[in-house]
């Protein structure tokens, strides 16, 4: 904590009277101090000047550089500057403001960051004098900040409540209580938050009961300003960089609600480090995520739960690869969204050629509707955009993808399921030759309990050039004549009928 401020009073360029602040306003009732011998300034070294001045007590330096030959304090003040830019600055702010911009002059470029000290204290002080009850007393002389990242430079005072800070752009603002804390924890002035530029004012969202704080920082190269909310129920944290541009842009308070965490740094994704890296943010109804190669890309609810639960971007879904958008009318009339990430791996040529609207269409696909909201991946995934998606006979997914057996999956859909297994690949099955042929974990397809019909292996293929189909299980085939379902086995005496080569789609 800054020491308690010094109480200097003494005359100001040989006035009769003493300088109290920076203004004008003169107590000609004060007694003169007793004589000060200023000629050591004149004779000795910068340096040994310096260290006489720094052994003084606080009244007696003050009046060596209030009353000293211009010239030799400026070669002093270059010195002390390097040793104890504190002490010069909260002396410098009692300094009548004319003879502080005579000593910078005369110093040159090294005391250039003191030219300001005047101003800094007076708006300082009348901003206090405008929040005095909320900031309490001080807590500390004027001190210098360290330079921002956007290379603004300034000074601050720290109060009992709080702080205000000075920056030639920004002018005289107050940090409060919990936006100091967080502004300290983030690295003052010099970290990436830099210096405020707003008063923090009080901020709703639609839809959300949450009611926030908000306080304005200085922009970074993505966005006007950084914004920092504080909310009762979530805490403080700030929105910037491209999340907060994006979170800006489109909408803020009203389309996210407030933020719950951090922005948080993760990547490379996928198994090895292949896949990207970023950051993502959450909100009350969604997360914003960012990456180099996408820009900023909203997951919103209930797609973003979904992605939560299975490890976010550093699950088997990674980044998003682009925002989430209408998806096909099924075949049974369900309308609902779909939203493209990274995946394992990527999509195949032939299907990434086919998603229009996306440069790196990744390789998992979120589906949301009435029946809840799924992922789609891997082979089964593959298959399933092959054949049209939500639009295709499957329609949309009914459940997660389900171990079948070891190393084979499962996975529901309107219109039927499709099986992956390493030996057959992704083959998609009809409800209807569903209902014939239940599935029972953990031995496969069964006709009846006696008879195993096992993983599908070829998808459903035509008959001759009719409307006859057949389609080939482990231990059994099923054919379709009229709508008129047959499972055949191995120990049948009738045969089924030959296929034709090629598939239907």
């Amino acid at each position: 904590m800054d020491p308690e401020p010094r109480r200097i009073e003494t005359s100001v360029d040989g006035s009769s009277g003493v300088q109290i602040g920076t203004g004008n306003i003169q107590n000609n009732n004060y007694v003169a101090p007793e004589p000060l011998d200023l000629s050591f300034v004149e004779w000795s070294s910068p340096r040994a000047a310096a260290d006489k001045i720094l052994g003084m007590p606080a009244r007696n330096a003050f009046r060596v550089l209030a009353e000293a030959a211009v010239d030799k304090t400026a070669a002093v003040l270059r010195v002390l500057l390097a040793s104890d830019d504190s002490l010069v600055v909260e002396l410098l702010a009692d300094v009548h403001p004319g003879r502080v911009q005579a000593l910078v002059d005369a110093g040159g470029a090294e005391l250039e960051v003191l030219r300001d000290v005047p101003r800094a204290d007076e708006e300082i002080s009348e901003l206090h004098g405008h929040h005095r009850a909320v900031l309490g007393g001080k807590h500390g002389g004027l001190r210098r900040s360290a330079a921002s990242p956007r290379g603004n430079t300034g000074f601050y005072r720290l109060y009992e409540n709080g702080a205000i800070f000075w920056s030639a752009s920004a002018g005289a603002v107050s940090l409060l209580g919990p936006f100091l804390r967080f502004h300290r924890d983030e690295g003052g002035t010099g970290g990436r938050l830099g210096f405020p530029i707003g008063e923090s004012e009080g901020v709703t969202g639609t839809g959300v009961a949450t009611k926030a704080l908000r306080q304005r920082l200085e922009p970074d190269k993505h966005s006007r300003a950084t914004s920092v909310y504080s909310t009762v129920e979530y805490g403080v944290f700030a929105t910037r960089g491209g999340i907060g541009k994006h979170y800006d842009l489109r909408g803020g308070p009203d389309r996210f609600g407030f933020p719950t965490g951090p922005g948080v740094e993760a990547g490379p994704t996928r198994s090895g480090g292949t896949g990207d890296s970023g950051w993502i943010q959450p909100f009350e109804k969604g997360s914003i995520a960012y990456t180099n190669s996408t820009g900023a890309i909203e997951i919103m609810s209930p797609v973003r739960e979904h992605h939560d639960a299975h490890g976010g971007v550093s699950g088997r879904l990674g980044f998003p690869r682009g925002k989430a958008q209408g998806a096909g009318r099924s075949p049974r009339g369900t309308d609902g969204k779909f939203q493209r990430f990274e995946g394992a791996w990527d999509y195949p040529e032939d299907l990434v050629a086919a998603c229009i609207g996306f440069d790196r269409p990744g390789g998992a696909t979120v589906y949301t509707s009435v029946h809840g909201t799924y992922k789609v991946d891997g082979g089964i995934g593959i298959l399933y955009e092959r054949m049209g998606g939500t639009a295709g006979w499957l329609g949309f997914p009914t459940g997660s993808s389900e171990k079948a057996e070891e190393r084979r999956r499962v996975q529901a859909f309107e219109g039927g399921d499709i099986y992956w297994s390493p030996e057959h690949d992704a083959v998609a099955v009809r409800a209807d030759v569903l209902a014939l042929v239940r599935f029972v974990p953990p031995t496969g397809f069964r006709f009846d309990p006696d008879e195993r019909v096992g993983f599908p292996t070829h998808p459903e293929q035509s008959i001759g050039s009719g409307p006859d189909t057949i389609q080939f299980f482990e231990h059994a085939v099923v054919t379709r004549r009229s709508n008129d379902l047959t499972v055949w086995h191995p120990r049948s005496e009738a045969q089924p009928p030959a296929p034709s080569t090629g598939r239907t789609y």
